[in-house]
Formats: structure tokens, C-alpha cells, sequence
């Protein structure tokens, strides 16, 4: 077989030569890597996304998303939630094209490292008093939901202004 321009330019399209009599069939390549998109630097809670890129005959996707480079060992889908565990550390995503000649793998650049970043409420807090309230009675305050919160701490006010010495969930 003499390599012809249209034969260099089919394999550098990513076209497994043909047998005499057959036509090429493209092979399964990645022709633009993955990439993750979402917070950067990413927190506790944030999503990622991992977009596949682009492929030559690839028909479906798989996707493993790492922690320092290394496999997580749980089913992956494009979508992966940051975890505490993932702190201190950079996150990346590796797509694997399936097509009808095979299948062939693509991987991300990694994420910065992942931090902790500023406390996110979800859910504001809630106050529970008697109804109706008298002085003497207990009012609590609930935690609400945070996303990236390491603890809490309490402060009342009364007209907008903080109440001395009163840091506990309830305040008499």
C-alpha cells in the first residue's frame, strides 16, 4: 500500500486504513480533552460538571471522576457533588468515548484544590417560643441547613442589638 495524500489525511483524521476493497472506518478518538466546569476553587457542596469534549464516533460516554489523579471507586455520571473527603485536594474527570470501532479515553485538567470556603445557609434558622410568648419563657433557635459550615455558634438580639453573655441555642 503507497501512502497517498488522501490516505495521510485520512489516518490523521483518525480513519483506520482500509483492506483493499472496504471503506475506512473512523476510529473512536478524543479530538478536544474533557473539561469541568463549576465554583473555582471548589467548596464542600458545589457540583461539578464534566463535559465530554469532542469525540470522533463516539455514540455514548462513561465518566470517573478522580481525587489527586487516582479513580473514586463509586458509580461516576457527569455530575459529581465536592464531599469534605475531597478537601486539600484537586478533582479531575476522565471520559471514556464508546463508538462502533472501539472506545477511547479523554481526560480533564485538574480542579485548584478544593477548600473550605465561606459557610453557605441553605435553610435560614428557626425560632420556637409558647405561643403566646411570656417573659420567662424559653425560645429556641434550630442550626438551619449550611453547606460548608465546620460549626455554630449562637447570638440574640433584642431590637437589634446583641444580648450579653447570651452564645447557647436558648435564650430564657
Amino acid at each position: 500500500m503507497r501512502l497517498t495524500p488522501a490516505l495521510a489525511l485520512a489516518l490523521a483524521a483518525g480513519f483506520a486504513v482500509p483492506v483493499a476493497g472496504q471503506a475506512a472506518t473512523p476510529a473512536t478518538v478524543n479530538t478536544g480533552v474533557p473539561t469541568i466546569t463549576g465554583p473555582a476553587p471548589p467548596h464542600p457542596g458545589d457540583t461539578l460538571t464534566c463535559n465530554p469534549g469532542t469525540w470522533i464516533d463516539a455514540q455514548s460516554f462513561s465518566y470517573t471522576w478522580t481525587r489527586d489523579g487516582v479513580d473514586l471507586s463509586r458509580p461516576s455520571s457527569a455530575m459529581y457533588t465536592v464531599s469534605d473527603a475531597d478537601l486539600g485536594t484537586s478533582l479531575g474527570c476522565s471520559v471514556m468515548g464508546i463508538g462502533f470501532s472501539g472506545s477511547a479515553t479523554g481526560h480533564s485538567t485538574a480542579t485548584a484544590k478544593v477548600t473550605r470556603g465561606a459557610p453557605v445557609n441553605t435553610a435560614a434558622p428557626a425560632l420556637s417560643a409558647p405561643s403566646p410568648a411570656r417573659a420567662g419563657d424559653a425560645i429556641s433557635c434550630s442550626q438551619g441547613t449550611w453547606n460548608g459550615a465546620a460549626g455554630y455558634t449562637y447570638a440574640w438580639t433584642r431590637d437589634g442589638v446583641a444580648i450579653a453573655g447570651q452564645s447557647a441555642a436558648t435564650y430564657t
